[in-house]
């Protein structure tokens, strides 16, 4: 994954809308250039998992609401997280 452009990693799926009772719109998900330098000095264990996004977004185990973030969405898929 490149730092200096934005990238489209995945699109937001309408059945996370009706999973979690949201009115989020479909649209591109994006990472900014920025992300690896920001995961490799704030969270350095996560990094191998940044090449993985589009894979989570597309496939995610978990499924939830950001417990202090209105509007916004957590995934997780611990079968890529753990190979």
């Amino acid at each position: 994954m490149t730092i200096n452009k934005i990238i489209i990693v995945g699109v937001y799926n309408d059945k996370f809308n009706s999973l979690l009772e949201l009115s989020l719109p479909i649209a591109d998900i994006h990472v900014y250039p920025g992300l690896e330098k920001h995961i490799k000095k704030k969270h350095a264990d996560y990094l191998p998992y940044v090449e993985r996004i589009p894979e989570i977004i597309s496939k995610p185990d978990y499924i939830g609401k950001h417990p202090t973030i209105e509007n916004s969405i957590e995934l997780n898929n611990a079968r890529l997280c753990l190979t």
